[in-house]
């Protein structure tokens, strides 16, 4: 330390952890609120350096373990630590808890050494007795861990935002290693070049994944040798040299090293997954890289050859700054990026050609005159055909220093759509101009929502116009064939109207933009007050100039270009042609390539006489057609069965909703024709090559050349015989999608190896996709429903009805779980909800179906599997078969069809037969307090207190995006009306506008109702255009502000005299606005003029029979629904306040208090939620509501409802962190589930013989159990107490199991149960310490330990002993704890804190209660956590407060001879108790709601953690059986559990393998556990990280996990807490049905995972839909399959196949199908 506090100045003081000791000596109440419920933080400060750590909860210990820096601190500086306690609703300040203030010499001098850090504790200024304890590591100037450390943490962080999600580990522990070991470069290196080799083998294993590919690319190559070269040099001389002193300062060696290795690996990973199937980077030319890869390519081979060379020196390379760079563009991993849509030479002008509109576009770029320079965009027009494409390519080529290009193609989805303009250029220009990259990552850079966003207005703000701020220089975008964008209308608009409007657009930003002339673009470009825009026509070049250009280009590709030399085909011939052409470039490019390539069977001269022929003559708009009838004429003869291949394969071809190459597009035509059809695709396509790209090279998407093709092919009136029906096309994809699939599909159609992990994690998922995965496949998997939609549209014929019909029921029967695996490893899942719901929507609408449509009914049921299981198929591709259909309902489809077919997983015992009416659960980590839908029911936001407001997906359920700091409490939150933005209210009455797509967010009013500290804001809404948003407080108040001003002063609408409680606000269905508040029996309804906002009526009040509790308003305006105190609902009609019907009671059980009310859409429903967590759903009729359904999940106080926009879904939030979606007309709902609002349990007992088991409650509640069944015995009992907050501390059972005795502040009850009567007596204790006691082994009397004293209370009679009358006195300062009595009865033992603070243990004699012995020392320290003491007084174990380790400790001769440490994962220890209960073999130690088992001859735990299903209540108490096997123990939730733990039997190793078993049933434990519980098979010899004992968990996520995290299987979320823990015997309180599971059959997990399909029609086993019938069932009960290939054995539901080769299967079975 001296070292420390010398130094002039600490470069670096942090401070790693802080904890609070003695925590319980803090008030427990803070500003009127307990102190669990509360929040803390802790403020350091260093001299003027203020920073203060994150929240932490007041239920557990308070301890922050994070890191908190201070630079250049002053060892004489002052050091400050405070500790408060959040204020969330009503309090400006928050609480000041306690703290203190010292010097940083002081602090350090009189500092502990742990290892390298200094612990610090010291007293906190308001409560003497309790502590702050701070680990703080110290940095000195001039030190060289201290460069070192600074060198790795200056690259860590961008390093680990590399782009890539499968790139190689980062060493971010690097800094820390380096920093603390640091003292020669030797040390410093050594670590370093230790973690380099895992990049290395990361490079070696991309190498092995890309098999080669990359190797053709030549600069790829060069960086694969510059790497091997590098690493085979420095890995021999580094090593040898490390000891030479000839080496460069660390901190630059190791910024080499570790950085370019990491880059490099990274780029490599990155570059790989571009791959197509062909081993080519997508959009790029073969054999070749873009310029950006290039360069960055270049940049590395450079510096690897410096770091080769000169690695001894000092070169100080910009390696970090190539660092951040890549960082940048993974910040921009999320905006879409079309390539192929820039324009490239390829289509560009023939030199020499359109020199006068090019040579005016460039003095449009380049202006000399300053009227022209105010125009931004120059729009080109011209009809199809006359060369515009080709002025814009030359224009992107010419001018590509100063900007980008994107050409929209009709056809190709990407490329037509709007959406796609913005956000390709902003990545095109951050590849072009830095300052623009940065701004752009400013700007947008991780922010997912933004990125993404389907706002055009929006992404050219932030994508393009605030970016080009940052750059002063003039930027060119190009922009070709505008009038092919937008499939959309509303999109295409959007686009257009943005372009142009002169205020959107930065000065230095200009547009080359080509378009047809169609009305809307010339409406738009050509408008008033459009002087920004310059508009020319391909018409206003002279024909001369035109005819030139075209002549000159039909010469250059007829006679300069060809070779060999066509014959017959001269200049006068090109000047022919160029005429006839009349200024078409594109009917002069397709007559070039019928020239130049004639037909099979034709000369060049024979082309060219028929195309001068066909063409004379001929009016400019007939031309093309004329041209391209030709052509085809040529190429195909009019025979019938030509033209219906023709238009099969151009079907395909047109149809497809992405450019497909040739190959699948042969596959997918290959189902639609005969198989004795002796031709395919290829055979028509081959000769199109002049109108189609991609007929004769695989790799090419095939689309038309020209969109002039397209429009002539789907135009009947032009083509003629040659049109393709579009319709059709669609109808011809969909048969053949679905043929594909059903015949291509198949289980584990990539080969996963391990079930274990998930689908990111599999390294070489993209290779085994393009190996296993076809293209036509994965088409046919992601776009088959999307054809069944576009031709339902025109309807389908019967005919192609049914033949869908018959292709989706076989589908639907055999390949669903396929396709879900397929789309799952393609990330295509979402795509599954649309298909499926388009089958839905296709069939409900055709005339023949049936109301018991099979078809329609599975597909029901689909809808709700992919609700339910999402999640879980989007992460994993094997859950699908080994967590999702087993946990699927047992009479759902799903189940009945697959499950079967899944006989080696998993087996819910008491499976639910129907789906729940809770369809999907949201987690979240803090109460949600309000909800709102989306207006397209696509989206949940929740206000989440602290937390801030989230937005999740409605169907999946994963978080879409999150506003973490919004500056307060969220209490309330609403959607606009176009979903755009969402409005919250905070606690203390501020309103914020969050703009998802933008990712903006702002205030727009703060204390908007004054100073009143308890007037929050109750209900808050938009008005239907955006612009007003109106709230309602909770003190009568109504308000209205703008929100696109940001007024935050705003203006109050109305003032409640009443000072009513305004929740509801909305602006009604038919217009109108209207408000509804209550206070007491009353309630005030209130009308609003919609446009106005001006009082159209007085307020209507309405009287209520019972104080009012909650209520809402429908949105037509015609009902108001209220919840009485009374346990009513009521039920009112507007506009007069009229009831309708008659209040309608609850049932007594159901008595929680209502809190919500909201209503569908329609009105005809509304629900209703109560404070206890179930929601009610009725029905409005003319004699009032009636109760629908009743709806059980939550498990806490639900606080918020809303509806789907349809009202086909309820939600509702509650204080159990929970978003629960239901169906809103379930009929299948369990019996009520009343929650056990409990008291935390006391204390827990045993009988001596183990007939009894007791539990006593704070509240004084008793209950007793047999101890052989477990069944309640009698109702419970009740203990009084004095006052209603003077609770039961303490209790104790006497050994028969016959008493009970409870210890109060000051109190001592006694509660006899023989002769089944209860009798209570009381007995006055004084004492300022909680008293404790004891039974005697005989149970005639009690010992009580109050203070210094121990009293001895006769039990008949309730009074002291003569001989202690006023309780034994000890020269102690206190007892601790309840003293213990021997197995024989005849010693009691206790803990003392003595007068010097001390702990020692005493041992008395129980008759005389004098000490037998010399008490034991056993600490110097009063903090005590807990203890026990085996009942031979044999064992000693005990916690301390400022100890993570449990020390036990042995006795002998009374003395206390040896100590053990036991650390369980560093967590603090609440309760212990040694078992079996005669010996102090194993000890049970309780960390939370964990119980750990520890075996003490190996100091291992050997079972656990077993873990409570409520995570958040920790043990309070625990006892164990008398032979050891088995442990009660009471929670702080009021539970009681039994858990079994006999399972460890005499092992002393702690390395068995136990059990997994998680029903009551030991024949259930899982099979092959060591598969889970190792890395290899074999049982397990080591503990893994964070995991001591190895075993399974369950994951906050639901995924019982193993070791290193392989994932099991997952839980749904509302099963979770139901889940029956593993190795628990009996939920003793009860309160719900635990989910039981049998894994006993469940084999096929992690690398056998693929064992748990079976195909049954390959063993002929499946007859239809029945497993077996009864004909195959002999006289012994056994059946006999057909083939005789098996013996079937039924039995209790299941069925035994084993083969000939004695393999054996078990099927499940359901009681339905074994009835037939």
């Amino acid at each position: 330390m001296d070292d420390l506090t010398k130094s002039p100045t600490i470069v670096r003081l942090d401070v790693l952890r802080v904890k609070v000791l003695g925590q319980e000596n803090l008030p427990q109440t803070v500003a009127r609120t307990r102190f669990s419920k509360r929040k803390f933080y802790v403020e350091l400060k260093v001299a003027n350096t203020k920073q203060t750590t994150k929240k932490c909860k007041g239920g557990k210990t308070l301890e922050w373990n994070e890191t908190v820096t201070f630079t250049d601190v002053d060892p004489s500086q002052t050091f400050e630590a405070t500790v408060y306690a959040k204020r969330a609703l009503f309090c400006y300040d928050d609480v000041k808890i306690g703290g203190f203030s010292d010097s940083v010499t002081s602090i350090l001098s009189s500092s502990e050494t742990l290892d390298t850090l200094l612990v610090v504790t010291r007293n906190l200024d308001s409560c003497p007795a309790a502590h702050l304890e701070f680990h703080i590591k110290v940095t000195p100037s001039a030190s060289l861990a201290s460069d070192t450390g600074a060198a790795i943490r200056s690259i860590a962080n961008p390093v680990q935002k590399l782009p890539g999600s499968r790139s190689p580990p980062i060493p971010t522990d690097v800094a820390s290693a380096a920093g603390n070991t640091a003292q020669t470069v030797k040390d410093v290196l050594l670590p370093v070049l230790k973690k380099i080799e895992p990049f290395c083998e990361a490079m070696d294993l991309v190498a092995e994944i890309v098999n080669n590919q990359l190797r053709m690319n030549d600069k790829i190559r060069d960086l694969f040798e510059k790497m091997d070269s590098f690493y085979a040099i420095v890995g021999q001389n580094l090593m040898s040299r490390l000891g030479d002193g000839k080496l460069s300062p660390p901190i630059v060696l190791l910024k080499r090293l570790s950085v370019v290795t990491m880059e490099c690996c990274s780029f490599i990973q990155s570059y790989a997954s571009k791959l197509d199937a062909s081993g080519f980077v997508l959009g790029a030319l073969k054999n070749s890289v873009s310029s950006t890869d290039g360069s960055r390519i270049q940049e590395y081979c450079e510096t690897l050859g410096s770091l080769q060379l000169e690695f001894c020196k000092a070169l100080g390379l910009k390696t970090h700054e190539l660092v951040e760079k890549i960082a940048e563009y993974a910040s921009l991993d999320d905006l879409p990026h079309v390539g192929g849509a820039s324009l490239n030479a390829e289509g560009s002008c023939l030199e020499g050609t359109r020199r006068d509109i090019i040579s005016d576009a460039s003095n449009w770029i380049g202006p000399s005159s300053t009227s022209v320079a105010q125009q931004s965009i120059l729009l080109l027009i011209g009809e199809a055909g006359t060369g515009k494409s080709a002025i814009a390519s030359t224009i992107a080529v010419d001018f590509a220093v100063l900007g980008c290009s994107f050409g929209f193609k009709r056809g190709i989805q990407e490329r037509c759509n709007p959406l796609n303009l913005f956000p390709t250029i902003a990545r095109d220009l951050a590849d072009f101009d830095d300052n623009f990259r940065r701004a752009l990552c400013d700007s947008v850079g991780n922010k997912k929502a933004l990125q993404t966003t389907t706002s055009l207005e929006s992404q050219f703000q932030h994508f393009i116009k605030n970016p080009m701020a940052s750059i002063s220089r003039p930027i060119l975008v190009v922009i070709d064939a505008l009038d092919e964008c937008g499939d959309n209308d509303k999109q295409r608009d959007a686009l257009i109207k943005l372009l142009t409007n002169p205020d959107k657009l930065p000065p230095n930003l200009r547009f080359f933009i080509t378009s047809r002339s169609e009305d809307d673009i010339l409406c738009h470009f050509k408008g008033a007050n459009k002087g920004h825009i310059l508009v020319k026509y391909m018409s206003e070049i002279s024909s001369q100039s035109t005819s030139a250009d075209i002549s000159l280009y039909i010469r250059t590709r007829l006679i300069d270009d060809c070779q060999p030399k066509l014959k017959d085909i001269d200049d006068l011939c090109c000047q022919t042609l160029a005429r006839i052409s009349q200024g078409l470039f594109q009917w002069a490019f397709v007559a070039c390539q019928q020239i130049a390539r004639p037909p099979r069977g034709r000369t060049s001269r024979e082309r060219y006489d028929k195309l001068v022929q066909s063409g004379a003559d001929l009016r400019h708009d007939s031309l093309l057609d004329y041209l391209y009838t030709d052509v085809l004429c040529a190429l195909f003869e009019d025979d019938e069965e030509v033209m219906n291949r023709f238009k099969s394969v151009l079907g395909v071809v047109l149809s497809s909703l992405e450019p497909l190459s040739l190959t699948p597009v042969k596959a997918l035509h290959e189902t639609l024709k005969q198989s004795d059809e002796p031709y395919d695709a290829g055979d028509i396509l081959r000769y199109l090559g002049s109108l189609l790209s991609g007929v004769t090279d695989t790799n090419i998407p095939i689309r038309p050349l020209h969109t002039s093709f397209l429009d002539f092919l789907t135009d009947p009136q032009r083509s003629k015989r040659f049109s393709v029906d579009m319709t059709q096309g669609h109808k011809n994809l969909l048969l053949a999608s679905l043929r594909i699939m059903k015949r291509d599909l198949a289980f584990n159609i990539c080969k996963l190896e391990s079930s274990y992990v998930m689908n990111e994690y599999i390294l070489d998922l993209p290779k085994r996709i393009r190996d296993y995965i076809s293209e036509h496949l994965s088409y046919s998997c992601r776009f088959w429903a999307r054809h069944l939609d576009v031709a339902s549209t025109n309807g389908m014929s019967v005919e192609i009805s049914r033949q869908t019909r018959d292709l989706l029921e076989p589908f639907m029967n055999e390949k669903l779980l396929f396709w879900l695996e397929a789309l799952s490893v393609l990330g295509g899942v979402t795509l599954a909800f649309q298909a499926i719901a388009i089958v839905a929507r296709v069939f409900k609408s055709e005339k023949s179906h049936t109301p018991n449509d099979s078809l329609l009914g599975c597909v029901t049921d689909i809808q709700k599997f992919l609700t339910k299981f999402a999640s879980v198929i989007i992460i994993s591709a094997p859950h699908i078969y080994i967590s999702a259909v087993p946990f699927s309902p047992r009479r759902s489809w799903i189940s009945q069809q697959y499950l079967p077919r899944l006989p080696r997983t998993l087996w819910v015992l008491n499976s639910p037969d129907d789906w729940p009416a809770s369809q999907g659960v949201i987690q979240h980590s803090d109460e949600i307090w309000d909800i709102a839908i989306s207006p397209d029911g696509a989206r949940i936001a929740g206000a989440c207190g602290e937390s801030g407001v989230f937005i999740w997906d409605i169907r999946t359920g994963l978080l879409d995006s999150g506003l973490l700091d919004c500056g307060g409490f969220a209490l309330c939150v609403t959607f606009s009306a176009d979903g755009a933005r969402v409005a919250y209210a905070l606690s203390i009455g501020t309103i914020g506008v969050w703009d998802t797509e933008s990712g903006r967010n702002w205030t727009i009013a703060e204390s908007i109702f004054g100073p009143d500290w308890d007037d929050d804001v109750g209900c808050l809404t938009f008005s239907p255009n955006g612009r007003k948003l109106i709230a309602g407080s909770l003190l009568g108040k109504v308000g209205i502000w703008d929100t696109s001003s940001g007024d935050a002063s705003g203006a109050i609408l109305y003032q409640s005299i009443m000072k009513c409680r305004f929740e509801c606000i909305s602006f009604l269905s038919h217009g109108g606005a209207l408000a509804c508040g209550y206070k007491e029996k009353t309630i005030e309804v209130w009308k609003w003029d919609a446009t106005t906002l001006q009082l159209t009526e007085q307020p209507l009040h309405i009287e209520a029979e019972s104080s009012v509790s909650a209520f809402g308003v429908s949105f037509d305006g015609r009902y108001v629904a209220a919840g009485l105190e009374n346990n009513t609902i009521c039920l009112w009609g507007l506009p007069e306040g009229t009831p309708i019907g008659i209040s309608v009671s609850r049932s007594s059980r159901n008595h929680w208090e209502l809190w919500r009310i909201a209503f569908t859409q329609d009105g005809s429903h509304f629900a209703s939620a109560r404070r206890g967590g179930a929601v009610d759903v009725w029905e409005i009729t003319p004699t009032g509501p009636v109760l629908e359904i009743s709806l059980q999940g939550h498990t806490n106080w639900v606080k918020g409802l809303a509806y789907s926009p349809d009202g086909r879904h309820l939600f509702s939030c509650s204080d159990d962190r929970t978003i629960r979606k239901w169906d809103a007309h379930s009929t299948n709902t369990p019996d009520p589930i009343i929650p056990q609002f409990t008291l935390s349990i006391v204390g827990v007992h045993i009988s001596h013989d183990g007939t009894r088991i007791a539990s006593v409650s704070w509240d004084g509640t008793v209950r007793l159990w047999d101890g052989a069944s477990g069944t309640a015995i009698g109702s419970p009992s009740r203990l009084s107490t004095r006052e209603p907050f003077d609770g039961i501390y303490h209790s104790a059972m006497s050994r028969d199991g016959t008493r009970i005795m409870a210890v109060s502040r000051g109190m001592v009850r006694l509660l006899d149960f023989k002769g089944c009567k209860q009798t209570e007596r009381r007995i006055e204790l004084y004492t300022h310490y909680e008293s404790t006691g004891v039974f005697s082994a005989d149970g005639s009397r009690i010992y009580i330990t109050s203070g210094d004293r121990i009293h001895i209370i006769d039990v008949d009679t309730m009074e002291e002993t003569p001989d202690s009358s006023t309780g034994k006195v000890f020269p102690v300062k206190r007892f601790y704890y309840p003293p213990v009595i021997s197995p024989d009865g005849a010693q009691l033992a206790v803990l003392s804190v003595d007068m010097d603070e001390t702990v020692r243990l005493r041992t008395l004699d129980s008759q005389t209660v004098e000490e037998v012995s010399l008490p034991m020392l056993l600490y110097s320290s009063d903090q005590l956590r807990c203890w026990c003491i085996s009942p031979d007084l044999h064992y000693v174990a005990c916690k301390l407060l400022q100890k993570d380790n449990i020390q036990v400790m042995c006795i002998e001769d009374g003395i206390l001879q040896k100590a053990i440490s036991l650390n369980f994962a560093n967590r603090q220890c609440d309760c212990l108790v040694f078992l079996p209960y005669t010996t102090g073999t194993h000890l049970a130690s309780a960390h939370g709601s964990d119980i750990v088992i520890w075996d003490l001859v190996s100091c291992n735990p050997i079972i656990g953690p077993l873990r409570h299903s409520n995570s958040t209540a920790r043990v309070t108490s625990m006892a164990c059986f008398q032979d050891g096997m088995r442990l009660v123990a009471g929670y702080e939730d009021g539970k009681v559990l039994v858990w079994d733990v006999s399972v460890f039997g005499d092992s002393h190793s702690g390395n068995s393998v136990i059990p997994i078993v998680l029903s009551r049933e030991a024949a259930h434990a899982l099979p092959h556990p060591e598969d889970i519980l190792s890395p290899e098979v074999e049982a397990p010899k080591v503990y893994s990280k964070g995991n001591p004992i190895n075993t399974v968990a369950m994951t906050e996520d639901g995924w019982i996990v193993g070791p290193e995290y392989r994932h099991l299987f997952w839980v749904p979320p509302e099963l979770r807490a139901r889940i029956l823990p593993r190795m628990m015997k009996w939920d003793l309180t009860g309160g719900q049905e635990y989910v039981q599971l049998d894994l006993s059959q469940f084999a096929a997990h992690g690398r056998r995972w693929t064992d748990c399909y079976v195909d049954m029609r390959d063993t002929t086993f499946m007859r239809g839909t029945n497993l077996f019938t009864a004909n195959d069932v002999d006289t012994n009960g056994h059946g006999v399959l057909a083939s005789g290939l098996a013996m079937v054995e039924g039995a209790r539901g299941r069925v035994r196949i084993v083969t000939a080769g004695s393999q054996s299967y078990s099927y499940k079975m359901y009681n339905t199908i074994m009835n037939q």
